[in-house]
């Protein structure tokens, strides 16, 4: 099979490009969205040879694609189907769309149900996704280029998961120096209240945020609050949470508790508590805005499938509860159609606005789904197109 190149780059452009791509007028970003969409999957179509496979066995090609209500017919990946091609040895390129040479990097998830799932990026994608995670920040986040953002983690050095890997990434296209404007208060798998506070409070005019996942949040609040401990953040600083809602210590918390907690540690307003669901498969995040509503970019086309359809081409009305799936139209390397493990709702749909202006869906995220209907099916399907075109 000899490969073409058939993303659609200018209209990638003309998304990515425009001043505030949460503004943009919501028919003229659907048009977008399915025309980048549309050549995305033609692209993955002609260069990926087990997904190909599994389109034709889905009765599906790109002629069929014809108007945005027919997205949903574009056969979607488990997403644990990734953690089970990156479990068996030397197959990982096999599930991408461009040559091997083009592959620049590697990106894993937190392993933390297990096996990690990796994922194959050449450098176009690679910093088309990384153009857009810079958008969501500046745009939902708020962060400003002259900020400072301490990563309650350990550096990229030393954690090679998407979580670390992508923000700074992000940030180092955000931020004017990122080497001065970025730190890390986990060093040899201890994070101590007393360095961070010591950390935040030699940083000078700027406005300082942190970043981590909801225990490191919660486990750092704990240590301040209950040593006495002062700090004083800024009118804008903020607290940026990703990942699950597991305490290593004392296991589930709720979200309004580590709000409270984190206002209470560190000054920071609620409001500015602000919690982003990650999408590791593809490398992004739904972030959420000042009325703690998390955000599609208008690049990705997001929808709740049906619990009871082992097909996954059945949706479900808005405010309804089921599986989230994504189609992401940025990534060439592989393809970003992707089924999650998660329940999840929408709260508005694309052609309307969010209380803070922003135009676009905002979605909630309900528990894990288990094990879904017509999951484990699907996943042996494709890996035994992977095995086939080994």
């Amino acid at each position: 099979m000899q490969y073409q190149n058939m993303m659609d780059y200018t209209t990638i452009e003309k998304i990515l490009s425009t001043p505030n791509p949460f503004l943009t007028d919501p028919e003229t970003a659907s048009q977008l969205r399915f025309d980048a969409l549309k050549a995305s999957f033609k692209h993955h179509f002609i260069n990926n040879v087990p997904y190909q496979a599994f389109c034709i066995d889905e009765n599906i090609k790109p002629a069929l694609v014809k108007s945005r209500s027919d997205l949903s017919k574009i056969p979607l990946i488990p997403s644990d189907f990734f953690r089970d091609v990156s479990a068996a040895e030397g197959i990982v390129d096999s599930i991408s769309s461009v040559p091997s040479e083009q592959i620049a990097r590697y990106f894993t998830t937190s392993g933390t149900g297990g096996q990690p799932s990796i994922y194959p990026y050449d450098l176009i994608s690679l910093q088309t996704i990384n153009r857009s995670n810079v958008i969501i920040f500046d745009k939902v986040g708020d962060i400003d280029p002259n900020d400072y953002v301490l990563f309650l983690t350990p550096s990229p050095e030393q954690a090679d998961t998407g979580m670390v890997q992508g923000m700074y990434l992000t940030l180092k296209g955000l931020l004017q120096s990122p080497e001065k404007q970025v730190g890390f208060a986990v060093e040899n798998n201890i994070l101590d209240s007393r360095l961070v506070i010591e950390e935040l409070n030699e940083i000078k005019g700027k406005t300082r945020h942190l970043y981590g996942p909801p225990y490191a949040f919660n486990e750092i609040s704990d240590q301040i609050i209950e040593g006495g401990l002062e700090i004083n953040l800024d009118l804008e600083s903020k607290a940026f949470t990703t990942g699950g809602w597991k305490s290593h210590k004392t296991g589930q918390i709720s979200k309004d508790e580590l709000d409270a907690k984190i206002e209470k540690a560190f000054k920071i307003k609620q409001t500015n508590v602000r919690d982003g669901l990650g999408l590791t498969d593809i490398m992004s995040i739904l972030l959420e805005c000042e009325y703690g509503s998390k955000h599609v970019p208008p690049w990705i086309e997001v929808s709740i499938r049906d619990l009871n359809d082992p097909t996954w081409q059945t949706t479900v009305p808005l405010g309804e509860g089921g599986l989230i799936a994504f189609l992401d139209p940025l990534i060439g390397s592989f393809p970003a159609y992707i089924v999650t493990g998660d329940v999840g709702k929408l709260d508005i749909s694309y052609n309307q606005q969010c209380n803070c202006g922003r135009y676009g869906p905002t979605i909630t995220y309900l528990r894990r789904a288990g094990d879904p209907r017509g999951c484990a099916l699907r996943q042996e399907h494709l890996m035994a197109k992977v095995n086939e075109a080994k």
